[in-house]
């Protein structure tokens, strides 16, 4: 599994010509596969004349074009990885390291300010097994809110699309799926986003290339809801004739629809807004063990895990085709998990540590990140592959008859069925992994706000699915070649022979493909002028020599003293790019480009691996520019050196000033939060975090308060007071893990309690003497007190009944701070629920008679003695009296034995006691009783040293 992937750069390179293939048309929701005829509007291009020019170095073989298809530019203001005003390009190419060693130019207006920034491509993931096509990006710095975004080769350039980041809304948990094709498995579809819509995935992004008529129409429901965002992907389309073998070449050599160019660019548009993305395909559904998706992520989350493996396990599910009788519920409470094998793992991304994506792991992250494997019995996704249909005639032969079974209940109905003998169904209920309770909620608002708002959508989906048993048998030979390591093609629907159905419609995403070459022009003033700036940096270089500049060389090669201009024995140049003018044109929205380069000699390692670091410029020196006078500058300062002329840039080392310029803005905002924070308390800073997490703790101000009034109030001002969500919540996870806590009992007898009382008041004891704030009071009996407390808050069902404790030997026992919570459950606080619900807590009090520290560095063992804190119902129903509220102490009769043990003669003090209440009445009471007994100086002296 790879953990940790670098890029790494070829340094032979050349500068020959790039064409470029432009999109034309937007997604056409409404192009019908057997359906209407609309058709979309294609954009043509002048094509300028091909490039004369010959390569810097006579390559091996004669050259020929690459082609790359621009899929996204996506412009953030603020971005987590990258600086403010950058655009990331994200495009699909040859796999081959030529194209990484070819220089681009990209100049951006916004109508009143321009800026011009040269670029080079690197590899957005490593090569899909035979696959020809792989993923490569590109980051560079823009003009504030870019209206015009231009890229090209020296001045030859072409006009296309800057999209912006989804900014709608902010959210902790996302999730993206793999393209869907030929989607008609409408129960699948509609299961897997409610699950992750119930567990806190509060926007699902689908990549649609086609799917049946009433299945685009639930994803635009949805769509309205703001539930799921639809991202159309397009198989490539090129005008022209001559290109359609390229055509071909390309749809059939980019794995699995190409979805990891699509799990790239989801994180690249919808980063900035999550936290966290769930990375799947549309069949796999991710569980939480621990409540809701963000609360999972945080317990098993790292500070520098990139991503969060889960291994997926298989689940045989049941159901109907008929959306009158189709019920999410029964689907759950049916379906069983094959636990005996787990498969390749799927992921959940942190978006702040990762670049790019591949379909199993993350590709390129920061540098000293890590991936975290989850254990399967702490997470686990589930692979809802195999589907079991009441209709179907294998199924129905197991089954009872359809009149039983509309005679049973749902539920019964389902899971009455007889499976064979053989089927791997020795796993256990999905419903322990998503129980009733949840699947209720997940089917009851499913039926509400989809099918019976929309039954005419079901009621057209065809009961029999067409396309996926031809997909089944077509992905069955892959399947069998990898098997057999005999795979020769690029695993893709494009490889299937699908035959078309009459009368279906679909909806498909399609888009136009324009080709446009970019090339250069000889141009002999230019190319005199590079010779000159290529001499002077050679001069200084001889003068004062950097080992530190030198492009790094692999083995057995020489280090390159000239990129950019050569001169064959004429002493002609050969290389220099020169800028040619471009026709003006219209702007595009999705790009394709071809690039004329030499292929390499030998074939590129498939195994290559990539740096993970972001490969991208910050601020490019202009080619035919000036180089500065600063020492050893290229164009911005001190940060990079020249040794290769004109200006080939050192990327490693650029990257490497990228995250530090990165890491430089923010140790400025965390400069200007401290002094913000200095200003209202003078607390130490906690390094982990941009500021006090414990001022933000100690605020007690919510996430919308802190998010919507006062972080934004004093961000305007330059300042960033609050503690980020995450750092706050990180925090008390962090804390909470000290004490264990679980889930105890069924039904009624549910209650969540404390499994190791003593670990937690060692623990907390031990604490206290490290800091010297543990009092050991001569007055009491023993030296530890400890101080039992209980409560009942809340009326009907919202009742819940708190046991707590206190230690009294500091200075400020009564203090919120100084309680500890035992348990919790909902009810009410008398005598059976105590004894059902906590009856193990009570169990461990009994047993703790003393307790064991370190003291001065001897162990210590020292005695303990329990007090009780509480009004007179709780305290009634733990003795076992009758309700103290109601009768006497002095003459209410036993009526049980005593939960917990606790001195009847010594009481504490109770928090915010007055003397005029309950309090005070049953102090009277003892201390009347004690009278009588001849002991009631004793238990008043007693009851004063304890500042009753």
């Amino acid at each position: 599994m790879h953990h940790q992937i670098h890029r790494q750069q070829r340094q032979n390179g050349t500068n020959e010509a790039a064409n470029l293939l432009i999109n034309s048309v937007q997604a056409n929701e409404g192009l019908r596969l057997n359906g209407t005829n609309e058709t979309a509007a294609i954009l043509l291009i002048n094509a300028v004349k091909e490039n004369d020019t010959a390569p810097l170095a006579p390559p091996a073989q004669p050259a020929k074009a690459m082609h790359f298809v621009v899929i996204s530019a996506v412009y953030s203001t603020k971005s987590k990885l990258y600086s403010d005003n950058q655009i990331v390009l994200l495009v699909d190419a040859q796999f081959d390291d030529a194209i990484e060693q070819q220089i681009f130019v990209a100049k951006t207006s916004n109508g009143t300010n321009e800026q011009q920034t040269n670029f080079t491509l690197h590899k957005a993931s490593g090569r899909a097994g035979v696959c020809l096509w792989s993923s490569y990006m590109s980051v560079f710095d823009s003009v504030d809110q870019p209206v015009i975004l231009q890229i090209g080769q020296a001045e030859n350039m072409a006009q296309i699309e800057a999209k912006r980041s989804y900014d709608k809304k902010r959210f902790e948990v996302g999730t993206c799926f793999s393209p869907l094709f030929f989607a008609e498995h409408w129960q699948l579809i509609v299961l897997t986003i409610e699950i992750y819509r119930h567990f806190g995935s509060a926007l699902q992004i689908i990549y649609l290339m086609s799917a049946i008529e009433g299945i685009f129409d639930i994803l635009k429901l949805y769509q309205e809801a703001d539930v799921v965002q639809i991202e159309h992907w397009y198989s490539i389309q090129i005008e022209g004739e001559k290109y359609k073998g390229l055509e071909h070449t390309i749809n059939t050599n980019q794995d699995w629809r190409n979805q990891i160019s699509a799990h790239t660019d989801c994180l690249i548009k919808y980063g900035n807004a999550a936290e966290f993305l769930i990375i799947g395909d549309i069949d796999d559904v991710l569980v939480p063990n621990h409540g809701f998706y963000y609360d999972e992520f945080i317990r098993n989350d790292l500070q520098n895990a990139a991503a969060l493996l889960y291994d997926r396990f298989y689940v045989d599910t049941t159901t109907t085709r008929d959306p009158e009788r189709f019920s999410l519920f029964n689907i759950v409470m049916s379906a069983k998990v094959d636990l005996q094998e787990s498969h390749v793992s799927k992921y959940v991304v942190n978006t702040s540590l990762t670049e790019s994506l591949w379909v199993h792991w993350p590709a390129n992250t920061k540098p000293n990140t890590t991936l975290r494997t989850v254990p399967a019995m702490d997470g686990r996704m589930f692979h809802l592959r195999r589907w079991h249909f009441v209709e179907d005639e294998e199924v129905s032969e197991f089954n009872r008859s359809t009149v039983e079974l509309d005679e049973l209940r749902p539920t019964e109905a389902y899971m009455s069925i007889k499976l064979k003998a053989d089927d791997p169904l020795a796993g256990v209920w999905w419903n322990t992994y998503i129980n009733e309770k949840n699947a209720k909620r997940i089917s009851e608002r499913f039926n509400k706000n989809i099918l019976k708002k929309h039954p005419e959508i079901f009621r057209k989906i065809p009961m029999q699915m067409f396309y996926g048993r031809q997909f089944s048998n077509c992905y069955l030979k892959f399947k069998i070649a990898w098997g057999a390591g005999k795979l020769m093609e690029c695993p893709g629907p494009h490889h299937c022979e699908i035959q078309p159905i009459a009368g279906l419609n679909c909806t498909i995403s399609k888009r136009i493909f324009v080709p446009h070459k970019l090339s250069h022009e000889q141009g002999e003033r230019r190319a005199q002028t590079a010779k000159a700036i290529q001499a002077r940096l050679a001069k200084k270089t001889a003068v004062q020599p950097d080992p530190d500049a030198q492009m790094p060389q692999p083995s057995g090669e020489e280090p390159s003293t000239s990129e950019a201009t050569a001169q064959d024995n004429d002493g002609r140049s050969t290389s220099t790019p020169t800028p040619m003018i471009l026709q003006e044109m219209n702007v595009p929205t999705v790009e394709m480009m071809e690039v004329g380069v030499p292929f390499p000699s030998t074939p590129a390692d498939d195994d290559q691996q990539i740096q993970p670091m972001p490969s991208t410029s910050t601020a490019r020196c202009d080619l035919m520019a000036t180089p500065s006078t600063s020492k050893g500058a290229c164009g911005f300062g001190r940060s990079r050196r020249c040794l290769l002329s004109p200006c080939w840039f050192l990327v490693t080392s650029e990257r490497a000033f990228r995250w530090r310029h990165a890491e430089a803005e923010r140790s400025r905002l965390v400069e200007r939060s401290r002094c913000a924070l200095s200003c209202f308390r003078r607390k130490a800073f906690d390094r982990r975090c941009r500021c006090n997490l414990l001022t933000t703790l100690d605020a007690g101000i919510s996430f919308k308060a802190r998010e919507a009034a006062l972080k934004r109030s004093f961000a305007g001002q330059g300042h960033d007071v609050w503690a980020p969500t995450r750092a706050v919540k990180l925090l008390k996870a962090e804390l909470c893990e000290a004490v264990n806590f679980d889930w105890t009992g069924d039904g009624e007898t549910r209650a969540f309690v404390s499994v190791d009382v003593r670990a937690m008041i060692e623990g907390r004891l031990q604490d206290l003497v490290n800091s010297g704030r543990l009092k050991l009071h001569q007055q009491f009996v023993s030296q530890i007190v400890l101080v039992l407390t209980g409560d009942k808050g809340g009326d009907g069902v919202a009742a819940t009944t708190k046991l707590g404790l206190v230690i009294g030997n500091v200075d400020h026992p009564n203090s919120p701070k100084n309680l500890s919570l035992l348990g919790i459950y909902f009810g009410n606080d008398d005598r059976k629920n105590l004894e059902n619900k906590f009856d193990t807590i009570f169990a461990q009090l009994n047993e703790l008679k003393n307790v064991s520290l370190e003291i001065a560095g001897r162990k210590r063992t020292i005695p303990v003695q329990m007090l009780l804190c509480a009004d007179l119902k709780f305290t009634s129903a733990l003795w076992g009296t009758r309700d103290l509220r109601r009768h006497s102490l002095v003459h209410c009769a036993h009526l049980g034995e005593t939960n917990c043990r606790t001195t009847l003669s010594v009481f504490a003090r109770r928090l915010r006691h007055s003397k005029n209440r309950n309090g005070q009445r049953i102090i009277d009471a003892i201390c009347s009783e004690a009278d009588a007994r001849g002991k009631g100086n004793d238990v008043r002296k007693r009851l004063s040293d304890a500042g009753v």
